[in-house]
């Protein structure tokens, strides 16, 4: 082996690595979200009051917090992809896979099947999941925030009547936080296209940089 291509090994194991810490980050962010989200509302949901309308803003601002973190951490890990894949060529790694089929090269990221699984019809990979979970987890939020104020109010008279119209704007909250997400996205993907990277996710189920279908059919 050249001194070239240890070098490139030695920068391909560092990339690894650092792909493997944004990768648990995003793991740990996913297990503690709906955790904290459950407990949480769970807790002050009981006995609705000021208190709690402000624990549900403190809740709602940190989620706001979690999620900027976790969507700057996936440009990141989709960069580091990127390098990974690149790193996979320059080293002329062996295939153990037939796709993409326009590639003579292989390795760990390369090699990835690409994403065709669905999940009661609908195309899954990981930052929609990701986006779900975020949304859930705001709109659970917004409606502990909603419920605490009404019930401050006096208004509606029942409480069943709080909780349905706290539930409609829960769902309301829940859209735009999917929709704000979606854009994010789509705005980073502009950003990484501008820079001239290759999708990570092309060839892969694995990346939050992932497209849908008709997305990449349009490109």
């Amino acid at each position: 082996m050249s001194t070239t291509d240890r070098h490139r090994l030695d920068d391909y194991r560092i990339t690894v690595d650092i792909w493997r810490q944004y990768v648990d980050t995003r793991f740990d962010l996913l297990r503690l979200v709906p955790l904290a989200t459950g407990v949480g509302v769970a807790f002050v949901a009981d006995q609705p009051s000021a208190e709690s309308a402000l624990v549900a803003v403190g809740a709602l601002a940190s989620l706001f917090g979690i999620l900027m973190y976790d969507l700057r951490n996936s440009v990141l890990h989709d960069a580091t992809v990127h390098r990974a894949k690149e790193l996979e060529r320059l080293l002329n790694l062996e295939r153990v896979s037939g796709l993409p089929e326009d590639v003579t090269f292989g390795g760990p990221f390369t090699d990835r099947p690409p994403r065709k699984v669905k999940l009661m019809g609908v195309l899954g990979w990981h930052d929609r999941a990701l986006n779900i979970v975020y949304s859930t987890s705001a709109a659970a939020w917004t409606a502990v925030l909603v419920v605490s104020l009404l019930a401050e109010w006096q208004w509606p008279a029942t409480v069943g009547s709080r909780w349905i119209l706290a539930a409609w704007l829960a769902l309301l909250a829940s859209a735009g936080w999917f929709y704000a997400i979606a854009k994010w996205e789509r705005d980073a993907d502009a950003d990484k296209a501008h820079m001239g990277l290759r999708r990570p996710a092309e060839a892969s189920d694995e990346s939050s940089d992932d497209q849908d279908p008709e997305t990449r059919q349009a490109q």
